[in-house]
């Protein structure tokens, strides 16, 4: 079977799961064809993603890795973004797992090209129990733009990534790999330290999981759902999804909006499943 085509983009470093993902893609064979970083530092972050593929080695530490909007505003990112969509078109899907400055920006520049990717698949937003996920809040107004631009869009929301929190045993399995060399010893080295710095926190899925739809389709239910992002007040940052709202006619702010235009958001997720899934990874 032909290996799946990703373009990755990741604001890796801060909680463990993006490391966790970049390390699934590997695993489970995927051709990355470039990562890019966002929000804040991401020259760190790109060299955090070259220490992983090269810790993993199998070819993967030649993959294309560059440092997008931040600090430093570039469009680099974007650009490698773009050339990804117009040398592989279907054969490529864009995951994006961070903010999504990088995305918006490529839309900008050049939206035919995104459209030519098959999927963009995005973990971000919540779309049935109404909050402001991070990767939203970051950037509402790019993301914005995301929402309001392209037809192949697939959303895993925080409202199901939320399911998959592992528990204290399998943490204990993960943290137990940390003195190990390897790409495999070096997630879990990441997770042990992020995890003694936050106790309290849960330890929840949520990139892995959008990686693991971008390779299969069919490991989430989907819903049909028309999405607006709110960019303005107490609300900045949550993905309206009005298919619950169902009050967008009396709203004059929807005045000129395609409320049938839809994307796909998940709805369902075997979390037992998958997560059986991800703790192979460290057996």
């Amino acid at each position: 079977m032909e290996k799946k085509k990703l373009l990755i983009d990741t604001d890796i470093g801060d909680a463990p799961d993006d490391a966790f993902a970049i390390y699934m893609a590997m695993r489970m064979g995927a051709e990355i064809v470039g990562i890019t970083t966002v929000f804040r530092d991401t020259e760190k972050r790109a060299e955090m993603v070259r220490e992983l593929l090269s810790a993993y080695g199998e070819g993967y530490e030649t993959v294309p890795v560059v440092a997008g909007a931040g600090d430093t505003e570039t469009d680099d990112a974007a650009d490698l973004i773009i050339d990804a969509c117009k040398k592989y078109g279907k054969e490529l899907t864009v995951v994006a797992i961070g903010p999504f400055t990088n995305i918006a920006r490529a839309i900008k520049k050049d939206a035919a090209a995104m459209s030519l990717a098959d999927r963009v698949v995005i973990m971000g937003g919540a779309y049935f129990r109404q909050y402001a996920d991070w990767n939203v809040m970051c950037d509402a107004e790019s993301a914005a733009v995301m929402f309001d631009a392209l037809d192949n869009l697939e959303c895993i929301g925080a409202d199901v990534t939320h399911m998959l929190d592992i528990g204290r045993h399998n943490a204990d399995v993960i943290a137990a790999h940390k003195a190990e060399g390897g790409a495999r010893g070096l997630v879990s080295r990441l997770y042990a330290e992020w995890r003694e710095e936050n106790p309290d926190d849960n330890n929840v899925l949520h990139d892995p999981l959008a990686v693991y739809c971008a390779l299969h389709p069919n490991a989430c239910g989907m819903c049909d759902a028309h999405v607006a992002v709110i960019t303005e007040g107490y609300g900045r940052g949550i993905t309206l999804n009005t298919e619950s709202y169902r009050k967008a006619y009396m709203n004059p702010a929807f005045e000129g909006r395609d409320t049938e235009r839809k994307v796909l958001v998940a709805c369902a997720v075997s979390s037992k499943a998958f997560i059986s899934v991800f703790m192979r990874l460290f057996e």
